[in-house]
């Protein structure tokens, strides 16, 4: 599923128990269960307002208070909360407001 209005992430299709890594470098500020269809999250405090949520993970490899570089194993893929099937979903927010995560994974990406 791709970003929209209401879909503030992307949906990445990917195999049961994956890697789950970080977009870049940042500060564990969220490590829990969300009752309202994500499952097991990971969120993550970067530099100049950003945050990033990986969501539906199968197993949490992080808590609250790490610091996390782009090789930190934040979790696995699952089907936790409201999925119809193993995958990744990633938001990205700048200052509050969600961004479209795959201008961002582009860039992370490219700069590999």
């Amino acid at each position: 599923t791709g970003f929209s209005f209401y879909h503030p992430g992307i949906d990445i299709a990917t195999g049961l128990g994956m890697p789950i890594h970080p977009i870049t470098k940042g500060e564990v500020i969220e490590a829990s269960f969300n009752i309202w269809g994500l499952g097991n999250l990971v969120t993550v405090v970067h530099e100049n307002g950003f945050k990033s949520t990986y969501a539906h993970m199968g197993k949490i490899m992080v808590q609250e208070g790490d610091e996390i570089s782009e090789t930190t194993r934040l979790g696995e893929v699952g089907i936790t909360g409201r999925t119809t099937g193993p995958h990744l979903h990633l938001e990205v927010r700048k200052n509050g407001v969600a961004q479209n995560p795959t201008r961002y994974l582009r860039a992370t990406l490219a700069s590999k």
